[in-house]
């Protein structure tokens, strides 16, 4: 039998984005060795933090820098796309439902699938009978899907390059009402959060604990699960050489003193982590514009060392260097004065988060090629103002995207 397939529209924690149009002095920067910049890393941050720039309030933090490199490359980034028809198509769908089916535990069938087919821009789902007896001619694979949340909160999808959309480990259900309905809000972004931990926080707090469902676990405790998990323990093989790396951590509350965890999750690669929005939409000079999230990612934890929900695209990006070799970059205190002179006359901010990280738009949008370069990235706040702000790392440019007003 045949269904018209439904859209999903995945949305992430974050809040919609707004580019402002800050403008900054011009100002004379130096391009250092990559190694130099490595090695001042340390007295910068600490010559900053004591005041060298009046608007600029320091957090405690480690500043997050590849370590030991001597050139860092622009990259060149692209969707996997597997056009996979006919035999093919029959091979690799009973592949997937193998590997879902040994994931999601006894009990289940091969009719419990269903099976999202293309032809030209238009889908749709077939059960797994009508593929294998060859309604699938002339067709490609979309994903394919077990949708059981109804009945057993079960729920797994997968792309044909075996991209991880959406999952649901199962056992919402059994741990009451509150637990489905706070995640369901946290992955709209609109569930209230007790706190939000950065990964690269240096002030002792990713130790503190917070009861779940079967007792108290720390921050970092999760984040070293989860990395771990999604790198090493998925069903199937993952890209290792664009590791997934926890980015922050939302404490959610399920009342009477019981609480979930909610991490988001950034690719990495040669030891820099990519910059990510993590909205489903984003705003460009007032104008909206749809916006794709392809290399983040939401893990919700309700019991310790366990994943019991799952948002996003794990394993469908091509990133490839360039030949493009950056061996001079500009140095962290001189990053931190093009940020302070950006915000002259708007008060003082916080610091909250510094890392090195590569920031990627589009070439060619047609294709979907993105470019990726380094930049410094800082997260800002000011009362209830939270900015991001972007330091190009050859050329000083400073991009400023408002996150809250």
């Amino acid at each position: 039998m045949k269904s018209k397939n439904l859209k999903l529209y995945i949305i992430f924690i974050g809040i919609i984005a707004v580019y402002s149009g800050c403008s900054r002095k011009e100002n004379t920067i130096d391009l250092l060795p990559v190694q130099t910049v490595e090695k001042m890393i340390e007295s910068d941050y600490t010559e900053v933090k004591n005041g060298y720039y009046s608007n600029l309030i320091i957090d405690d933090f480690l500043v997050m820098f590849p370590k030991g490199k001597d050139q860092i490359y622009e990259l060149m980034i692209q969707p996997k796309r597997l056009q996979v028809t006919g035999g093919a198509l029959i091979s690799l769908v009973k592949e997937q439902i193998g590997v879902a089916k040994g994931y999601l535990g006894d009990g289940i069938r091969d009719s419990d699938f269903e099976i999202e087919l293309f032809e030209g821009n238009e889908s749709e789902r077939y059960q797994y009978s009508e593929v294998l007896s060859g309604e699938s001619e002339n067709k490609y694979l979309g994903m394919v899907l077990y949708d059981k949340m109804e009945e057993d909160e079960k729920y797994m999808q997968f792309n044909p390059e075996y991209s991880l959309v959406w999952m649901s480990a199962g056992g919402l259900k059994e741990r009451g009402n509150s637990s489905v309905s706070v995640i369901m809000a946290a992955t709209q972004g609109q569930a209230d959060y007790v706190r939000v931990y950065y990964r690269n926080s240096a002030d002792g707090s990713l130790e503190d604990t917070y009861n779940l469902a079967d007792g108290e676990y720390s921050i970092r405790e999760g984040i070293s699960f989860v990395e771990d998990y999604m790198n090493n323990k998925m069903p199937y093989p993952v890209d290792s050489s664009a590791p997934k790396r926890v980015d922050r951590v939302y404490v959610l509350s399920l009342g009477n003193n019981r609480f979930a965890y909610y991490f988001t999750l950034r690719k990495s690669f040669d030891g820099i982590m990519f910059d990510t929005w993590l909205e489903g939409r984003m705003y460009q000079e007032g104008s909206p514009e749809s916006y794709t999230v392809y290399d983040s990612a939401g893990v919700a934890v309700f019991e310790k060392n366990s994943v019991d929900f799952f948002y996003g695209y794990i394993n469908n990006q091509i990133i490839q260097r360039t030949d493009k070799a950056i061996d001079k970059i500009i140095s962290l205190k001189d990053a931190f004065g093009l940020v302070s002179d950006h915000l002259e006359g708007k008060g003082n901010y916080i610091i909250k988060s510094t890392e090195f990280s590569y920031r990627s738009k589009y070439v060619n949008e047609e294709e979907e090629k993105e470019r990726a370069y380094p930049v410094w990235k800082f997260e800002a706040e000011k009362g209830t103002n939270m900015i991001k702000l972007y330091v190009n790392a050859v050329s000083g440019a400073v991009e400023c995207v408002t996150l809250k007003e």
